[in-house]
């Protein structure tokens, strides 16, 4: 499946919240299969926010980063290019009965390209 990363940064949140969710065994299997894979994608956006700051910034005597204001612009649109960036993601989407979880209508806007929604049987 094809995706960028900024809309598994849009997810994030949402897809943790599946993870607490009761669900059949064989959803919860692929869920959590998923998940890794996902993380290996969160890793890699860290990964290259790290560089940025680091290429932008410096550290400060506390520990933090910090970025000049005349320099957060480049930084701010080299990872928005990162974020927009075309990847492919393994096994997805999941396919889940409908009535197997309770989601909000925007929960399933949001994840519909990530979880095919199947009409129960």
């Amino acid at each position: 499946m094809k995706t960028t990363y900024k809309k598994i940064v849009e997810i994030h949140d949402l897809y943790r919240k599946l993870l607490e969710m009761p669900m059949r065994a064989g959803t919860a299997r692929d869920f959590v299969k998923h998940f890794s894979e996902l993380t290996n994608c969160y890793e890699k956006i860290a990964e290259k926010q790290s560089e940025i700051f680091e290429k932008y910034g410096s550290t400060k005597e506390d520990g933090t980063f910090h970025i000049e204001t005349d320099r957060k612009e480049k930084a701010g649109k080299e990872f928005e290019v990162f974020l927009e960036q075309e990847i492919d993601l393994e096994g997805f989407p999941i396919s889940v009965i409908d009535d197997e979880l309770q989601l909000t209508p925007m929960d399933i806007i949001r994840l519909k390209e990530f979880i095919d929604f199947m009409p129960p049987c």
